[in-house]
């Protein structure tokens, strides 16, 4: 019965671990997030981005 209680608790603890919502995410949706934007923007600069906003825009990364 001991083992039982410790298995229950790992497998409902393990998806506490999933994500962290302080980085962006791994997902199909080519329409960026609002922290994604806010990475981009951020990190072009006002010459590479040649004054694009990318609040609600689509991205395609090829790698």
């Amino acid at each position: 019965m001991k083992h039982f209680f410790i298995t229950l608790g790992i497998m409902v603890s393990l998806p506490l671990f999933a994500q962290d919502m302080g980085k962006p995410v791994v997902d199909n949706d080519p329409k960026l997030t609002v922290a994604e934007s806010l990475l981009l923007n951020d990190y072009l600069n006002a010459a590479q981005r040649n004054g694009i906003d990318f609040k609600d825009k689509k991205a395609i990364f090829v790698t």
